[in-house]
This record gives C-alpha cells, structure tokens and sequence, in this order.
C-alpha cells in the first residue's frame, strides 16, 4: 500500500497522459479511495471505544452517591430514638 506523504503525488500521476503514466490510472484511484476508506474506520472504532469507558466511570460515581445517602438516613433514625426516651425518663421524676 501507499503511504501518506505519496498521496499527493499518486494523485498527480493521474493527470498525465498514459504514455508518460506506467501505472493505470484505475488502479491508482483503487488504491487512494481503499487507503481512505481505512483511515476513516479506525477513527471511528477509537471514538466508540473512548465513549464507552466514560459511561462506565459514571456508573461507578452514582452508586458511591447512593450508598452514603443510605448510611445517613440509619444515622438519623438512631437520633429520634433517643430523643423519646429520655422524654419517658422526665415524666417517671414528676410522678414521685
């Protein structure tokens, strides 16, 4: 296969006169447009790539989030049950 820095030169190949050409000028357009086409897919697999692992870093982040939410909600409940008795405790001392 080509490589890239004789692109521009193939292309000029084509323009001349096939006498002076030895390469046909079919094969020359085959070449540059498969060369092309490929550049073009491999750009395409690294962005799905890269997108892909992004979504799994957020997923990740969230249900960190979602735990700590939990331990703080146990934390309170633990609060008001404390709160009650000791009300129980100040209405036993007025009775004696």
């Amino acid at each position: 296969m080509l490589t890239g820095c004789l692109d521009g030169v193939w292309i000029s190949l084509l323009g001349m006169s096939h006498s002076s050409n030895p390469f046909p000028a079919s094969l020359l357009w085959d070449r540059f447009w498969k060369k092309k086409k490929k550049k073009k897919k491999k750009k395409k697999k690294k962005k799905k790539k890269k997108k892909k692992k992004k979504k799994k870093k957020k997923k990740k982040k969230k249900k960190k989030k979602k735990k700590k939410k939990k331990k703080k909600k146990k934390k309170k409940k633990k609060k008001k049950k404390k709160k009650k008795k000791k009300k129980k405790k100040k209405k036993k001392k007025y009775a004696f």
